[in-house]
């Protein structure tokens, strides 16, 4: 859910409001983990057109919005700059 409590659906909303959570809410859960990519807010803005240009593990989206797994996100790019991210079901 988001701040104002809207259900999100896709996993780029999911992921945005999670790292949101994390770094500007001071909301955490046993399974968050510290990134310094998703403090800023302006990259947690871009995180859908870097999903877009990613990997997202088939049937995923529906598993992440259902709260069945945890997922493991993998940021890349080049230096501050993401490029796109890669989403798996964290083992």
């Amino acid at each position: 859910f988001n701040s104002k409590g809207k259900r999100l659906t896709k996993l780029w909303q999911i992921l945005r409001q999670d790292r949101a959570n994390y770094h500007r809410f001071k909301k955490r859960d046993a399974y968050d983990q510290w990134d310094g990519f998703f403090n800023s807010a302006a990259n947690r803005a871009i995180a859908e057109r870097m999903i877009q240009k990613g990997y997202i593990e088939p049937g995923l989206n529906s598993r992440v919005a259902n709260g069945e797994v945890t997922v493991k996100v993998r940021i890349y790019g080049h230096g501050s700059t993401g490029k796109y991210l890669k989403v798996t079901v964290k083992n």
